[in-house]
């Protein structure tokens, strides 16, 4: 035995977290596999289809943007996910600001799928190769099918438009009207914003919660022709109002921890991290059982924190790797959790 496997995973970084949505998504293991077929990623895939709202409820680390990458990933071809960083705007609370994001959003998805449209048939034509951003890198899409380019010379006014600032107020008529021209070409479009307390900008601002959720959530959910997926934490919506008002007829998917299932659950996770790292080593190879055991005590400590665990788990593979031990142990992971807290 050598310590290959455990330096192999600390120079990849393969359990450290990530805010890229293409890798989070890769490295998701469904809810429906661990814990409850059906209950999780497969109803709400269900509900975005039907054109429905979803709202997903889960305190932070715990899946929601993984889970949402994900999701947008395993919607048919004919349904176009697209991420809106509502993160950036300086006030949330603006329904106009959050509408025009919205739709510049939309229209540099369909101008960006497009060109690389045309740029994929030319390398065809050519005998060349070309290779795409994975979906959540450009333009704001997250996942589904390809928009063809007749599409982006329809909405080429629009465009016009909105450069021009000619649509300011107008830009929910806007959005329903690319919505029809992408249904006239039997698209359809799930709307997501996936990261609420960023969107807010904390835990203790129950007046833009309720600006978010009673302003532009609502009218994505009402006034609006596609799906929308909300993922939100908990403690931002515990006496919201207009929280109860979306939730009354919406779908919500809370979270769950992993209970029982947690050292089944976190050795899936971690191996997945290894396949998109491209390590061929098992989870065995790198980690010790009373390591696992260890990582599983620091997923039930931090309340199902996922994100805070694959930091521990990297810490301590960093650890490992530099004191060239055979394979990361429970004092590695001791190590690791003081770190990743």
């Amino acid at each position: 035995m050598s310590e290959q496997a455990v330096h192999s995973a600390a120079g990849a970084a393969a359990f450290a977290p990530t805010g890229k949505p293409w890798i989070m998504r890769a490295r998701h293991v469904p809810f429906d596999e661990v814990v409850a077929a059906g209950h999780y990623e497969q109803q709400v895939i269900e509900r975005l289809l039907r054109g429905e709202a979803v709202l997903i409820l889960g305190p932070s680390g715990t899946g929601k943007t993984s889970l949402a990458a994900w999701v947008s990933s395993e919607l048919p071809h004919e349904v176009v996910s697209v991420r809106l960083l509502v993160s950036g705007l300086q006030d949330p609370t603006d329904v106009g600001e959050v509408m025009k994001l919205a739709l510049g959003t939309m229209l540099e998805v369909i101008e960006v799928d497009s060109h690389e449209r045309e740029e994929i048939q030319s390398a065809r034509a050519d005998s060349r190769t070309t290779s795409r951003a994975p979906a959540g890198i450009t333009g704001g899409k997250f996942g589904g099918g390809h928009i063809p380019v007749e599409v982006n010379v329809e909405v080429g006014s629009l465009r016009q438009d909105f450069k021009a600032e000619k649509l300011n107020g107008e830009c929910v008529w806007a959005l329903n009207r690319i919505l029809a021209i992408l249904a006239e070409n039997q698209l359809r479009v799930v709307f997501v914003m996936d990261d609420a307390e960023a969107i807010v900008g904390g835990p203790d601002q129950a007046v833009v919660v309720e600006g978010l959720l009673g302003g532009a959530a609502r009218i994505f959910v009402e006034e609006l022709d596609a799906a929308f997926l909300l993922a939100i934490q908990p403690h931002l919506v515990e006496a919201s109002n207009a929280y109860e008002r979306l939730a009354a007829g919406t779908l919500v998917v809370e979270l769950p921890l992993l209970g029982e299932r947690a050292p089944e659950g976190l050795r899936s996770i971690l191996k997945r991290c290894l396949e998109v790292a491209q390590i061929t080593h098992e989870v065995s190879d790198v980690f010790t059982d009373d390591a696992l055991t260890g990582l599983v005590q620091f997923y039930d400590d931090t309340r199902g924190d996922i994100r805070k665990t694959l930091s521990a788990a990297s810490y301590a593979t960093e650890d490992a790797a530099s004191m060239n031990a055979l394979k990361v142990t429970a004092a590695h992971i001791r190590v690791g959790a003081s770190q990743a807290l």
